[in-house]
């Protein structure tokens, strides 16, 4: 009894969608650090305008965040985390930093209402974070079908069968 499987074809656009993956990824990776040091220079800077003892703890507090976010980056492409039984990957940690950024400069937003730097800067921060959540989904999902349809060509079905 021999097994038919089928022929699968290759996309004419493939080859290039190969060669440009790891330039696409890098700069995503620099892009997202870009973003993440905006953001985190955005809510230093709003300190500054508060002033005081808020200005030096949210300074030293940035830097350890942006430390913070480079090791345990480091860490997570060298080891396999897990939080409630789920994989964390660095998009994770990046919308994890952003939420926090966005969580200090909403609270300067409260603190000083009458300044109007703390509106979009919390906005956007905020609107970023969300969005790479919603892409972190996507990819999640796509990979969720991805392992179902491979789960589906292991499994042999009875029409690929071929009959002697």
């Amino acid at each position: 009894m021999s097994v038919e499987q089928p022929v699968s074809k290759i996309h004419p656009l493939q080859n290039f969608v190969n060669r440009t993956a790891p330039l696409v990824g890098f700069l995503t990776v620099a892009l997202m650090s870009v973003i993440s040091v905006f953001s985190i220079f955005l809510v230093i800077n709003a300190a500054s305008v508060i002033g005081g003892p808020v200005y030096l703890l949210t300074l030293i507090g940035g830097l350890a965040l942006f430390g913070l976010q480079r090791y345990l980056s480091n860490f997570i492409k060298n080891n396999t985390l897990l939080v409630r039984g789920q994989k964390v990957d660095v998009l994770t940690l990046w919308i994890t930093s952003l939420l926090i950024c966005g969580f200090v400069q909403t609270f300067f937003w409260v603190v000083d209402s009458d300044n109007p730097i703390h509106e979009p800067r919390s906005v956007f921060i905020l609107v970023t974070a969300g969005f790479l959540a919603f892409i972190r989904n996507q990819i999640r999902i796509t990979q969720a079908e991805q392992a179902a349809q491979q789960l589906a060509l292991e499994t042999t079905p009875e029409q690929y069968v071929a009959k002697d």
